[in-house]
């Protein structure tokens, strides 16, 4: 019916307009003047997208972005650069923008709390967005991210404008190991990572990410610093590392701006890296990483937890361990001689501590041991590393016990963590525990005793040391 009246009401207005026309002469039709045709009202800036925060002051550099969606939620990263560390972080929310005032609520990355802010939007234009903080008297400038470019390491690619009329008087780039980007706009892939190029215009600052792959490269590859000089390490990685003195063997730990990597630790000695450890972020690739290492590195071992590599570099042999329920890959020398020498160590050395996991409470095993529990210790449900004296395999161990106060088996110990000297290995000490006690056949725990308290014994290499576990069939930790 709405179709109808629509219709009829359009037919009329032109037959209207028609009669109209007929009746009026051309000496009259010449004075009328038209009404003028109205000029459009722009478009007012809108803040939906995505902003970048580039601030740098006292050699330390704050990156941030803000992507504000339609439906009312937005996501924000930021990468904090300083001479002393680089952090890292996302979080996400909702937000409220009225009357030139800007409401952001989210879960803080930092404190764990619900909180909100409110900012004063002093400017808001096509490219330009900035805001005032009154709580903490702070005032922010953002440039629009107008695209994101996908390059290869080694590949170019030309600033494209985001309109007619957008020239682009200089460009710069956030970081430029990744890539750079010269006084025409061309930008260049460096290496894997992303960076932001800025080019600065009349109009104001249009911002691209540019997002550098490098074919089959999904991380970082720890094996690739090993022999390196640190001078050289820490131009790849930065200058901004917390360094941990040691003697002979020091180590650095670089935490990296990286949408994979969150940092990479460096033992160095002499002034060149000889291990590296990578840790991962949360959400990594695990089957990519995987296929990366498979097919670089030669398998030795796999559990449910990881898998253990070796290579040789430079004459010297390696093992890389990937554990991905620890998001670490671990790249050291492999220390062990393929043709060992029989090691003859002491059965009393094995006994000292072996019988301990048996024991009811953890209260029991500390006052065999003459080891006070504190407070921390009984509300975390573990002991610190415990100096063993005197014994020529073990150097510390520690305790993992069942702290639920509702549980007849309170303070029950679950776990006994038990780690080795420097330099001893899972085959020094194997043929003891193979002579004492039953092989299941369980890759992850191959030897047990029965028993009122069954458990279980296994072995995992950390670093340079060898750890042995014992832990009871409760497996509560």
């Amino acid at each position: 019916m709405k179709h109808f009246n629509h219709l009829s009401l359009l037919a009329f207005t032109l037959l209207a307009g028609m009669t109209l026309a007929s009746c009026v002469d051309d000496e009259d039709r010449a004075g009328i003047t038209p009404e003028p045709t109205p000029t459009p009202t722009p478009a007012a800036p809108s803040i939906l997208g995505e902003w970048l925060d580039d601030s740098s002051s006292d050699g330390s550099q704050l990156l941030g972005t803000d992507n504000f969606k339609a439906d009312g939620t937005f996501d924000a990263w930021v990468g904090w650069v300083s001479p002393t560390n680089n952090v890292m972080f996302d979080y996400d929310g909702t937000y409220t923008f009225s009357d030139n005032t800007l409401t952001l609520k989210y879960l803080s990355p930092i404190t764990g709390q619900n909180t909100t802010e409110t900012y004063q939007v002093n400017v808001l234009d096509k490219y330009s967005l900035e805001t005032y903080f009154p709580t903490g008297d702070a005032t922010t400038r953002y440039s629009r991210i107008v695209a994101t470019y996908n390059i290869e390491a080694g590949q170019t690619r030309t600033f494209e404008a985001p309109e007619t009329g957008f020239t682009a008087t200089s460009f710069t780039s956030t970081n430029p190991t990744v890539a750079t980007v010269d006084a025409s706009g061309r930008i260049q892939a460096v290496s894997r990572g992303f960076a932001f190029v800025k080019a600065k215009s009349s109009l104001g600052t249009a911002v691209v990410r540019v997002n550098v792959t490098e074919t089959g490269k999904p991380f970082t590859d720890g094996m690739a610093l090993i022999g390196a000089s640190m001078d050289n390490i820490d131009a790849l990685l930065g200058t901004n590392y917390v360094e941990v003195p040691g003697d002979p063997i020091s180590e650095r730990t670089y935490n990296v701006m990286d949408d994979v990597v969150e940092s990479i630790v460096v033992s160095h000695f002499m002034g060149s890296a000889v291990m590296t450890t990578v840790k991962l972020r949360e959400g990594f690739d695990q089957d990519a990483i995987t296929s990366y290492l498979d097919s670089h590195y030669t398998e030795t071992n796999a559990s449910s937890k990881g898998k253990q590599y070796q290579t040789v570099k430079d004459d010297v042999k390696y093992k890389i361990f990937w554990l991905w329920h620890d998001a670490t890959i671990t790249y050291m020398p492999d220390y062990t001689n393929p043709d060992p020498e029989p090691v003859d160590l002491p059965s009393e050395a094995f006994e000292a501590v072996d019988g301990l996991i048996l024991y009811n409470t953890i209260n029991d095993v500390c006052e065999a041991i003459g080891y006070e529990l504190t407070d921390e210790n009984l509300e975390d449900g573990s002991t610190d590393d415990i100096d063993i004296a005197d014994n020529e395999v073990f150097d510390s161990m520690s305790f993992i016990f069942d702290d639920d106060v509702d549980s007849d088996e309170y303070l029950q110990v679950g776990t006994v963590i038990l780690r080795c000297q420097r330099g001893i290995t899972q085959a020094d000490i194997e043929p003891w525990y193979a002579a004492h006690y039953e092989a299941t056949g369980d890759e992850l725990n191959p030897y047990y005793r029965g028993g009122d308290k069954p458990y279980w014994v296994s072995f995992k290499e950390s670093g340079s040391r060898l750890l042995v576990y014992y832990r009871t069939s409760k497996r509560r930790k």
